[in-house]
């Protein structure tokens, strides 16, 4: 990992420790998570030294992961995203190179949109600058403007929203360009879930938007989008917290997971970044409850592939805050 990368993920740790990526070692307090501003324990939820992943533990759960995804652009960008946090250039460029070629024969706009924002997110993570800058151009051009985005109902409405999300998060100028159009489209997703709240594939796809808003607002510590995005996702489960609402949304069943670990953990970095203590408090042992559980729902399946990634990716998220 560059040298650069490495200072960038202790800077965004905004706690008393860092990480150090190199051989088998870290530098950090006796205690995993000190995140009292004045140095002091918060108490409910520690996190034991031997709890950590050190880089070689996270290395092994990602060549198992890279192993067991089937080969299709979804599966293979979870993989992808989390070499790049962890900054494996060999893993990364392996499934770059897989990745794309398969995205260039999507024909469905939100679909292709949403999985160029993750090789956008992982390529901009890992300082791939030729591939950052060529995924921005072909990502713009999908995600500019709401006329091609269709019904508001529909999956590929919500998946061009993720990827420009993605986009956001991670290009300040972007982010300014298009904050009011995902202000705009939160609060009618809001509506168009609460409308139809039994339509499960809908709420989940509108909880994400709402997410991925919550991780770009950090670009520019954006507290106003933050909080609007945690607003209408506790409207619309009618709950008064994040995490209860979070959990409610997001589920897993016999068939298939909404990632909650993940989601959780994205939105608990979002809050450390942010400052909101409130929050952290709140999602940061709900993140290492819906971890274990998404471990548990994994070994009842036939393929681990989907409750690994959310495992590694939420994992990545808590334990190291490696949002932009």
């Amino acid at each position: 990992m560059s040298s650069i990368l490495r200072n960038i993920l202790c800077l965004s740790l905004s706690i008393n420790y860092c990480f150090v990526f190199a051989e088998e070692s870290y530098i950090g307090s006796s205690k995993a998570w000190q995140i009292n501003s004045t140095g002091g324990e918060v108490s409910g939820y520690q996190t034991s030294r031997k709890r950590l992943k050190i880089k070689s533990q996270f290395e092994n759960d990602l060549k198992k992961l890279v192993e067991e995804v089937p080969n299709n652009p979804y599966s293979l960008s979870l993989p992808l995203m989390a070499s790049a946090f962890l900054g494996n250039a060999q893993i990364y460029s392996n499934l770059r190179n897989q990745i794309i070629p398969m995205l260039n024969n999507i024909n469905q706009p939100g679909f292709k949109a949403w999985l160029l924002g993750r090789v956008f997110l992982a390529s901009t993570t890992i300082m791939d600058t030729d591939t950052s800058q060529s995924i921005k151009l072909e990502l713009s051009k999908l995600v500019d403007g709401d006329s091609t985005r269709g019904e508001i109902t529909d999956p590929d409405y919500s998946m061009l929203l993720w990827g420009m999300e993605y986009l956001i998060s991670n290009d300040r100028d972007s982010y300014l360009l298009k904050r009011e159009d995902l202000s705009f489209n939160l609060d009618r997703l809001m509506e168009a879930a609460k409308s139809r709240s039994l339509d499960h594939e809908l709420v989940s796809n509108v909880v994400w938007v709402h997410v991925l808003a919550i991780s770009a607002s950090t670009i520019i510590n954006d507290n106003e989008m933050y909080q609007h995005a945690i607003r209408n996702v506790n409207n619309i489960f009618a709950k008064n917290n994040i995490g209860d609402s979070l959990i409610t949304g997001l589920i897993r069943n016999d068939k298939s997971s909404d990632y909650p670990a993940w989601a959780v953990a994205i939105v608990a970095s979002a809050a450390k970044k942010l400052n909101d203590e409130s929050n952290y408090r709140l999602l940061f042992p709900l993140a290492e409850q819906s971890i274990q559980e998404a471990k548990s729902w994994g070994e009842k399946q036939e393929d681990t592939w989907k409750s690994d990634s959310e495992v590694l990716l939420a994992e990545i998220y808590l334990l190291y805050s490696v949002e932009k």
